[in-house]
């Protein structure tokens, strides 16, 4: 005859703490909570100076900027599945500021020359992300500007047009305007050429003023005058 197989009865409290161990274990075999799906982060935004950065295929976009002066780098991104970012930033050297997906970085070079500077996202699973532009230093100078004419001997014929050309060097590009300011010739800039403007001489004999002013784009200007004379 079979003994009878002895049962022991656990307290309640024993069985519940069972029940958690296990279902514990289950969860780290597969079934419970799990890392996020393997996705890639995506950078949804990288601006310089406050200007959007816009990069086509494997070309690295130039940011200029003046030498010994900050810039300001921000990159944005999100992972489709919501996972934790980390920002890194490469080829800084001031401070970095994050906060949830906008990351923060500002540079200041201390010598002219170009710089790469990266921001890379990576996710919990280690699949990340980068944008890269460089930093190109240079020390902004105030353009000169010289006006000459052609002719060069600086005399117009009565109703007859004469071409002007404006020669401006610094850190371009430059923006030119002309103008009369003394004298009732006209002055036509060109269609072509934003450093040339054609000159119409009056019907009478007269001395006419011709005024060139450039610009660039750190807001230095320079201005220029030639004289026609009209006998």
């Amino acid at each position: 005859m079979t003994p009878p197989i002895p049962r022991f009865s656990l307290p309640i409290g024993a069985r519940l703490l069972l029940a958690a161990l296990l279902a514990a274990l289950l969860s780290g075999c597969g079934g419970g909570a799990s890392l996020p799906a393997d996705t890639t982060p995506a950078i949804d935004g990288f601006t310089a100076n406050g200007v959007a950065v816009a990069f086509s295929g494997a070309a690295v976009p130039i940011v200029s900027a003046p030498t010994h002066a900050l810039s300001a780098f921000v990159c944005t991104a999100h992972d489709p599945d919501h996972s934790p970012l980390t920002f890194t930033w490469t080829g800084i050297n001031g401070t970095v500021t994050t906060q949830g997906d906008t990351s923060t970085a500002g540079d200041t070079p201390t010598t002219d020359g170009d710089s790469l500077v990266t921001c890379t996202v990576t996710n919990v699973r280690g699949r990340s992300a980068s944008r890269t532009v460089t930093l190109r230093a240079g020390t902004t100078t105030t353009p000169a500007l010289s006006l000459v004419l052609s002719p060069a001997s600086g005399v117009a014929e009565r109703g007859k047009t004469d071409l002007l050309t404006a020669a401006a060097t610094g850190t371009g590009p430059f923006t030119y305007h002309f103008s009369v300011v003394a004298g009732t010739g006209t002055v036509t800039p060109s269609a072509t050429n934003p450093a040339q403007a054609t000159f119409t001489a009056p019907a009478a004999a007269e001395g006419d003023t011709v005024l060139c002013y450039v610009t660039d784009t750190q807001g230095h200007s320079a201005t220029a005058t030639a004289v026609i004379l009209v006998p």
